[in-house]
């Protein structure tokens, strides 16, 4: 599903509005993607340093349940 930014009368000035529009979204696509990505490369370096570590236990249990949430 598709959701269209609403127009803005000052700014849209029919087809120019709507390609700074398409612009702005696709900018955010971009943005939103490398934050994931982002995100993602670091939740995995966390869970390869719990493999590593073997069982945790006590406070480092908890640390690295606080990391993966702060993520």
């Amino acid at each position: 599903m598709k959701i269209d930014a609403p127009r803005n009368p000052v700014t849209d000035n029919g087809s120019a509005g709507s390609d700074k529009n398409a612009e702005f979204v696709q900018q955010l696509e971009v943005e939103f993607r490398d934050l994931a990505l982002d995100l993602l490369s670091k939740a995995e370096a966390f869970l390869e340093d719990v493999r590593k570590a073997g069982e945790l236990v006590g406070a480092k249990s908890d640390s690295i349940c606080r990391k993966a949430h702060y993520l």
